[in-house]
């Protein structure tokens, strides 16, 4: 029974920075973990048994992206691995709506896409109301700008998730104007 600590890291998470960052002259080595491993969902074995080539291994927490990831790898590393994180512990949430310019009025959608959050879109019935409500009621106060507009979608959609889910998903709003 050793109970000392391994670290995993996984390759495609490694060359998806590596293309997201345009870095080619660093290895997965530079993120000081023990094990580079490839086609698995290593958040998936938190709290799980598992054997990795004859070794058994007990998944016990996520290790945190650090500062120093930045001046190993590149600049930006850091905060591209908390935004996974986010995307893998929280989900993420897109809404889509078309408002009518002139009026204030939603004249399409809104239409809500999710993942890792809940398998069935259709979860989302009760906020689509909300979302309509709240945009029609902003332009009725003369908020027309679509960054504005996709705050307030934003603010909707946070407070239901939240409420309803006790979830902090990222979410991202798309407002088009017509």
């Amino acid at each position: 029974g050793y109970k000392g600590q391994v670290t995993f890291f996984s390759l495609e998470v490694y060359e998806s920075l590596c293309a997201e960052l345009q870095v080619r002259d660093r290895g997965p080595g530079v993120f000081r973990r023990n094990l580079i491993v490839s086609g698995a969902d290593l958040n998936a074995l938190i709290g799980q048994e598992f054997t990795v080539q004859g070794v058994r291994f007990l998944g016990t927490a996520e290790c945190s992206p650090c500062h120093w990831m930045d001046e190993a790898f590149h600049a930006g590393t850091e905060a591209s691995l908390k935004d996974r994180r986010i995307l893998g512990s929280e989900g993420f949430i897109s809404v889509h709506v078309v408002v009518d310019s002139a009026t204030g009025k939603v004249v399409g959608g809104p239409v809500v896409s999710a993942r890792g959050f809940v398998e069935d879109d259709a979860a989302f019935s009760d906020v689509l109301p909300l979302i309509t409500a709240a945009l029609e009621e902003a332009g009725g106060r003369g908020v027309g700008d679509a960054h504005q507009l996709q705050q307030v979608v934003r603010r909707t959609v946070g407070r239901w998730v939240s409420k309803t889910h006790r979830r902090k998903p990222m979410i991202i709003p798309v407002v088009i104007e017509v």
